[in-house]
């Protein structure tokens, strides 16, 4: 309440004053209500304050045509289509043929068609959809298409075209097919070989390289630009050995990610890459980031987060440095694991697998807009080895600002260490980053507080 010319009002903008105002027009015998509040002052005494609330026609001309357009955009689909609920795969049992739209109704309206073909509604009504004002795109799919796999916002930029058909059709004109023989096997090209080509501008070892005869297992990082094979790049013109068989692993292949014709590989060994050691160690820049309620937590911060999360249960697998996920370094993951990723676009989110059929992972999103991300889907299925079959956002609580991610991603995790569900969990806001401070200090996490 707040005191106006010496008497206490309820505040018109609180959730109280809307929850009078709704009693008041849903019941219409009642002319007022009264909001009594018992305090008690700093000497001890109690006292009863009492407003009295009148019909309010000016409120309620704003709130109604809110609560119209949350009836059909979310409450009405869901009780006619359930496309809030059920599965994409589920049979949708269409309107009528004399009926459109989720309200299966025809009214002498603007509509607009939805641009699937083998769309169950076909048209909606514009009002239904609360779009009278908005520019209609010239591809427009509908709530229930739009959350179909082929009709993600990602898949817009494919403009329809068959990715395999597209990859098969480059394939069939790869030079390589026109070369009589490529490679140090001196055979010929066929489509399904993965070859790296030779940018040596007087190449005669064959041009393109099967990346099994170098004993890679991934493209050079500058395969597409300088990239040298055997003899091109070594500086030894003389009495150099051709090798004329396919080998699994040589000191040279082993080099063939260097682009420098000048350096020439002595020796190989094996190194030991430690992917859940901390990044760096915290500053005192890292804890102004933290404290800072506009700050945008860095991977130094969230893997030392990972480490503390890992210490807590040691069982759960995961927890592997967020620089890892863009260049698909991950190691793969052969049980339950919790994982803060990085979407490449300034935004953290958390994926998890517990509690998951194996290949199903969950999403803890806290800026989720109907949409995965293609990136979070590719970095989730190379830390399953190629295992992921669905990757399912769950509910959880959401940010009011653009820079609470990473604390957001850090806070579902801990719920997920702790056996916690994060879509049951309300956090509390304004701790949040002050706990994470205090845990980093004294390096041990706990729970976030809630409300």
């Amino acid at each position: 309440m707040v005191k106006t010319d010496g008497v206490f009002k309820l505040k018109r903008e609180h959730n109280y004053y809307h929850q009078i105002q709704q009693q008041l027009f849903t019941l219409k015998e009642r002319r007022h209500n009264d909001f009594v509040v018992y305090a008690v002052d700093h000497k001890g005494n109690a006292h009863l304050v009492m407003d009295r609330i009148l019909p309010d026609e000016q409120h309620w001309t704003k709130v109604l045509p809110k609560l119209e357009a949350f009836w059909r955009i979310c409450v009405l689909p869901e009780v006619l289509g359930r496309w809030y609920t059920r599965r994409c795969m589920v049979e949708v049992k269409g309107p009528g043929d004399d009926s459109i739209c989720f309200c299966r109704s025809l009214r002498d309206e603007d509509t607009v068609a939805c641009s699937n073909e083998e769309c169950p509604y076909g048209r909606f009504h514009t009002s239904c959809l609360s779009l009278g004002d908005v520019a209609i795109a010239k591809k427009w799919y509908c709530p229930h298409c739009s959350r179909l796999q082929q009709f993600k916002r990602y898949s817009r930029k494919q403009s329809g075209v068959n990715i395999k058909a597209k990859a098969k059709a480059s394939a069939s004109t790869h030079p390589s097919l026109l070369c009589d023989t490529i490679c140090i096997r001196k055979v010929k090209a066929t489509m399904s070989d993965k070859l790296v080509e030779c940018h040596g501008p007087d190449c005669t070892n064959g041009k393109f390289f099967h990346l099994q005869c170098l004993g890679l297992k991934r493209m050079p990082t500058n395969h597409k630009t300088t990239w040298r094979c055997y003899i091109c790049r070594t500086t030894r013109k003389a009495n150099v050995p051709l090798p004329t068989t396919c080998s699994s692993s040589t000191s040279e292949s082993a080099s063939s990610e260097d682009d420098s014709d000048s350096v020439e590989c002595v020796g190989t060994s094996q190194g030991y890459q430690n992917k859940t050691g901390a990044l760096a160690n915290l500053t005192n820049a890292h804890f102004d980031l933290i404290y800072n309620p506009n700050g945008w937590l860095d991977c130094d911060i969230i893997q030392q987060a990972h480490i503390l999360l890992h210490n807590e249960n040691p069982n759960i697998e995961g927890f592997q440095r967020p620089t890892l996920g863009p260049v698909r370094n991950f190691n793969i993951v052969s049980g339950e694991f919790v994982q803060i990723l990085h979407t490449g676009n300034s935004h953290w989110v958390c994926v998890s697998s517990i509690g998951c059929p194996p290949g199903h992972v969950k999403l803890y999103d806290s800026l989720y807009d109907d949409a995965i991300s293609q990136e979070i889907e590719q970095q989730t299925n190379d830390m399953l080895g190629g295992r992921l079959v669905s990757l399912v956002p769950a509910s959880v609580q959401q940010q009011s600002n653009g820079s609470d991610c990473g604390i957001f991603a850090i806070a579902f995790a801990a719920c997920l260490v702790f056996g916690e569900d994060p879509s049951h969990v309300n956090l509390h806001v304004p701790k949040m980053r002050p706990h994470l401070a205090k845990c980093l200090k004294n390096c041990k996490i706990s729970l976030f507080p809630s409300c």
